[in-house]
């Protein structure tokens, strides 16, 4: 039965990584989108959420079939709990990316924001969180995990000084005539980047508790 059990936890790491990969290349291509204006790159995000979300489904009946099948205890079921509670922050990246899109799309037939090289370097900000989330559960790196919660706040910073230089254009009236709308998308934009880095910092924690059994 343990031999069965290792197998089987093998998979279920292997199908989680694959799943946060697929996450960060949507984050990539989200801002690609954006940035390019390419509404095709945009959509294909969009859709690819659904791929995702599919993965979410199969991850979690795996769990729950291996709790009800193998029986685990100690180490091996807070693995597994560890599991159903990333694969929900993993989603939730996807769901963002797909957000980004969204709006992405509106801004297709607009001017580019003058800010958006800060936005650019948030959102890296945020992928390299995520890369090193995922790294640290695949390598079972504590020290690694817990550098991504103080990653955070260098996307904190960006957040809070992009959204007070939106603010300020938006209370420009000649700026907001012309660009209300625009940056009101971009105030969006910064928000779900915001909130990929808490997820990749949530995952950072279930690490942790995964190796420690300390959340």
């Amino acid at each position: 039965m343990r031999e069965s059990l290792e197998k089987e936890l093998k998979k279920l790491n292997s199908n989680m990584i694959r799943m946060a990969h697929m996450a960060e290349d949507a984050i990539r291509s989200a801002i690609k989108a954006l940035e390019d204006k390419d509404a095709n790159l945009a959509r294909s995000v969009i859709l690819e959420d659904e791929e995702i979300n599919a993965f979410e489904k199969k991850i979690e009946a795996k769990t729950v079939k291996l709790i009800y099948r193998e029986q685990p205890v100690a180490a091996d079921l807070r693995t597994i709990f560890t599991a159903l509670k990333m694969v929900t922050d993993i989603e939730r990246i996807g769901d963002h990316a797909a957000d980004i899109s969204q709006v992405a799309l509106k801004t297709m037939g607009e001017e580019t924001y003058d800010g958006i090289k800060d936005v650019h370097d948030m959102a890296y900000a945020a992928i390299k969180m995520v890369e090193k989330a995922v790294k640290s559960f695949a390598n079972h790196d504590l020290e690694l995990a817990k550098r991504v919660a103080v990653m955070d706040d260098e996307v904190d910073k960006y957040f809070d000084n992009i959204k007070s230089n939106l603010i300020e254009k938006i209370k420009n009236p000649k700026i907001a005539s012309k660009y209300a709308e625009q940056l009101a998308n971009y105030l969006l934009i910064i928000k779900y980047i915001e909130r990929i880095a808490d997820h990749a910092t949530n995952i950072a924690e279930w690490v942790i508790f995964n190796i420690t059994g300390n959340h």
